[in-house]
């Protein structure tokens, strides 16, 4: 009889992109979930996507049911809340639970403002300050936390709490927050004011898990407006991405989901 190594705990992992009809955003994906895997190549993990981007949830689902998987974590890949984590998902697996309904599925909800999430920013921050070559301090700075955007509050909340945590810690000389998307204030508008003020260095933390086309859109503008205010430095952190610690953050998300086994 063939040896066959058990994994190492009885459930899998579905985890769920928003998707992005940009080719690099879809790629820094696959990149995380080459990672996510790495963590425990024992466990069975499959991914789908909301929207724009194959596979669906729905397939990814049932690509673990094929392999008579019952107890399955359903990861959303975001950071915040908003109409996808509280409708959407659970639409879709409520969907499946109606016809599968000896599945266990638990529903991990986004990440939030995590304190790998904080430790991230500040590590992309120091490394974009670092990279410069204009000498500027922190007191001639202002920290510009540019958000995705939502109609949800809840979704916009941590940005904003990510803004007055990292003004305290890193003692900028003023942070600011704002939105590519949605909700005001919009990030073409809050870049000009922050352009009028006494600071001499703007600095622009994309609040972003991934690039997609939104982010290349405020990043255009930021090398617009750069061009036109050369006395100024309009320094670019680089987003979350596939940094090992959000991997991490997500992983161990997943990983403590306690089950009631079948």
């Amino acid at each position: 009889m063939d040896d066959i190594a058990p994994p190492s705990k009885d459930f899998a992992i579905c985890a769920i992109g928003h998707g992005s009809r940009d080719q690099d955003g879809y790629l820094e994906f696959i990149s995380f979930m080459e990672k996510l895997i790495s963590r425990d190549p024992l466990r069975v993990i499959e991914h789908g996507f909301l929207e724009l981007r194959q596979p669906t949830i729905a397939e990814a689902m049932a690509k673990l049911i094929a392999k008579d998987i019952k107890n399955i974590v359903l990861l959303p890949i975001v950071l915040t809340a908003g109409a996808h984590t509280q409708f959407d998902i659970p639409g879709e697996a409520g969907k499946v639970s109606e016809k599968y309904p000896e599945l266990n599925i638990q529903y991990e909800p986004p990440a939030g403002l995590h304190s790998k999430i904080k430790e991230v920013c500040v590590d992309r921050i120091e490394s974009a300050e670092n990279k410069s070559h204009r000498k500027f301090s922190r007191h001639e700075t202002l920290l510009l936390i540019v958000g995705s955007g939502s109609k949800y509050a809840e979704a916009n909340s941590s940005a904003l709490t990510l803004s007055s945590i990292l003004k305290e810690e890193m003692k900028f000389g003023q942070t600011a927050t704002c939105f590519a998307n949605h909700t005001d204030p919009l990030f073409k508008e809050t870049l000009h004011w922050a352009l009028s003020t006494e600071f001499r260095r703007i600095l622009i933390l994309p609040y972003f898990l991934f690039t997609g086309v939104l982010l290349k859109g405020v990043l255009s503008v930021a090398e617009e407006l750069q061009e036109e205010n050369s006395d100024k430095e309009i320094l670019w952190a680089s987003h979350l991405s596939h940094h090992d610690a959000i991997v991490d953050m997500f992983w161990q998300r997943a990983d403590s989901v306690k089950f009631d086994w079948i």
